[in-house]
């Protein structure tokens, strides 16, 4: 039976955020069947043996050499069976019921190629994690790395966005083989996620925040 959820996690010597990231979603999730891969981008902490051993319902790739976030992802993505697949840092935690939350967003609206999570920092505080497209996208240049924020007010309700962050990112299955995974033209990382979500919508799918999905994001840790 196809799994509702594929959830793809790289990790480069990040052992110790990584495991409190892998239980926080077993924890959490409560309603979706899982298929959880994880990437060892060729670490030399221990990660392997730490994950084989804590998490046996984890699939495990191993990198001989490091290899960029789209690359890594899209070993996943091309594996993975589940409705939806899902991006998601190691520098994460992910709260009570927020891929729950995603998954039946998605499922009550079809129009939906993708929806992220908002993240919030280790305070509690808000973090910025969806954006309007940088206006240089529109002139066929993209930023070098990363994205200008472009704040949508925060609400309550799930809104339309252009683009959302990469580190807790949910795509419909069909989406990603319509329009393709990831470009590995970004690697080693940043801005795969804005091109992914812009050729998403190019494609006439629609792309949302979900406020009821929390998701802390330490931030540069996965680099």
């Amino acid at each position: 039976m196809r799994p509702d959820l594929t959830i793809s996690v790289i990790s480069t010597d990040n052992l110790e955020l990584l495991q409190p990231c892998l239980r926080s979603v077993f924890k959490s999730t409560q309603r979706l069947s899982l298929e959880v891969y994880l990437v060892d981008n060729a670490s030399a902490d221990g990660t392997a043996a730490a994950v084989e051993a804590e998490f046996p319902q984890v699939t495990l790739l191993r990198n001989e050499e490091r290899r960029g976030f789209s690359t890594n992802n899209n070993m996943v993505l091309r594996r993975g069976r589940g409705r939806y697949v899902m991006l998601l840092n190691d520098d994460t935690l992910v709260l009570e019921g927020a891929l729950d939350r995603m998954v039946a967003f998605m499922d009550a609206h079809p129009e939906a190629g993708t929806v992220g999570a908002f993240m919030q920092n280790p305070d509690g505080s808000f973090q910025p994690s969806f954006a309007k497209f940088p206006r240089p996208l529109t002139e066929g240049l993209w930023p070098v790395a990363g994205w200008s924020h472009r704040l949508i007010p925060i609400t309550e309700e799930p809104i339309e966005v252009d683009s959302v962050c990469g580190a807790a990112m949910l795509v419909r299955r069909e989406v990603a083989e319509q329009v393709g995974h990831l470009d590995e033209d970004f690697d080693p990382i940043y801005s795969e996620e804005i091109d992914w979500c812009y050729r998403i919508k190019q494609a006439g799918w629609r792309i949302y925040a979900c406020p009821q999905a929390h998701v802390v994001h330490y931030g540069s840790q996965t680099m």
